[in-house]
């Protein structure tokens, strides 16, 4: 009989409103020359008279994704987009001096690392709710296998399910969910009325959009996933990255299974790391496309409004006085900052440390768990990180 460990993730949305909220041609926008991505366009601003309004949009190419049997072609940086003068940073040593080459070591890293890894087979069944339409050739395998890659020396679930629905399909979804763990012979998970609220989660009165994961003791995973009735049939982009962000999540229950939880990793870790690990994977063959969407979602870090400077940092990453999961702030930044944080210590350790820190965290306590994976002391790196991610939004990177 199966356990359930852990609800692992619930993200209204994996992408925030302010990064990718909707562009309408003709509508006003803030900033000559500022760009957006929207259901597979991107949308420039442009003067028109007088006014500063939306284009019309171009559309993102998108490679058509493998079969389940198709290998993943090795990808090359694109090393055409990296200024020359760029330095890469080894340590904290020299990570503020060098922080301008800290997205593309990161980046770097991680399509170096898909490139070379090889990943063990990710099993999962897909069921679609009857009224819901996915974006154009959406399929998990993709995003999972690139993922898998990116990680292939951690061990990936036994299966997953994913139960994906519109708003129009949330009954099915509650009867399906129930099917497959009445066939799992799973009786302990509760009522059925804990599992519409599982359903719901990712709904509107409207709409529906976003996912959240269910892991089990066992390692079969669940991926409950919310379908936009709006979506164009262009936006395979997002649907890959929500995909690869849920998966991070079932590999970061995975390192934990059978250990004693000695602490819950804060929510940067816990968030950061997928939503940073979402944009190396997908973005992996472009450095470009890897920049556009990191910009995206800091869009609310940036500028006069951004309430991100010393003294909020310090309090943000002090773990002795502040041990709240959501560090005692809008647990929006969980995601976006918390990527910021985590794209240093990949730029130093590589990918692996997402996970690292994560299982090291779990079983020893943060500070402990920190050394261990990182190879420094909190105490020394927390500052360096502090006024690093400051400068970097200072001025505007």
């Amino acid at each position: 009989m199966l356990r359930l460990a852990i609800i692992l993730a619930l993200c209204g949305s994996v992408f925030s409103p302010q990064a990718f909220a909707s562009v309408k041609p003709g509508t006003k926008c803030s900033a000559q020359g500022q760009t957006k991505n929207w259901q597979g366009k991107k949308f420039t601003c442009i003067k028109s008279g007088k006014k500063l309004v939306w284009n019309k949009g171009v559309v993102i190419a998108k490679p058509s994704l493998p079969s389940p049997t198709t290998p993943i072609a090795s990808p090359s940086p694109t090393a055409t987009s990296v200024p020359k003068s760029i330095e890469i940073p080894t340590s904290f040593d020299d990570l503020y001096e060098k922080r301008n080459g800290i997205p593309y070591a990161a980046w770097r890293s991680a399509t170096q690392t898909i490139a070379t890894g090889t990943p063990k087979k990710v099993a999962f069944e897909q069921f679609v709710g009857p009224n819901t339409i996915l974006p154009k050739n959406a399929s998990p395998r993709f995003a999972l296998d690139l993922t898998a890659k990116a990680f292939s020396q951690f061990e990936v679930p036994e299966r997953i399910y994913f139960i994906q629905y519109s708003i129009d399909d949330k009954s099915w979804a509650k009867s399906k969910f129930q099917e497959v763990l009445d066939s799992l012979k799973y009786t302990g998970f509760g009522d059925s009325n804990y599992i519409s609220l599982l359903i719901e989660k990712n709904c509107s009165s409207k709409d529906c959009g976003g996912a959240l994961q269910v892991a089990t003791n066992s390692g079969i995973g669940f991926v409950l996933q919310g379908i936009s009735t709006t979506l164009g049939e262009n936006s395979g982009l997002n649907f890959d990255r929500l995909i690869s962000h849920e998966f991070f999540h079932a590999l970061q229950r995975m390192t934990i299974i059978g250990t004693t939880m000695k602490e819950f990793p804060t929510s940067w870790v816990f968030e950061g790391a997928p939503q940073l690990a979402q944009n190396l994977v997908i973005s992996n063959s472009s450095y470009e496309e890897y920049l556009s969407f990191r910009k995206s979602d800091s869009s609310n870090l940036y500028g006069q409004g951004s309430k991100v400077d010393t003294v909020f940092m310090t309090k943000y990453l002090d773990l002795n006085s502040n041990n709240d999961y959501f560090r005692n702030v809008d647990p929006y930044y969980a995601y976006n900052l918390g990527s910021r944080i985590m794209e240093i210590l990949v730029a130093i350790k590589g990918p692996g440390v997402l996970l690292d820190l994560y299982r090291e965290t779990a079983s020893k306590g943060f500070e402990s768990g920190f050394e261990s994976a990182i190879g420094v002391s909190w105490t020394i790196a927390s500052p360096i990180i502090n006024k690093t991610i400051v400068k970097q939004l200072q001025e505007g990177k």
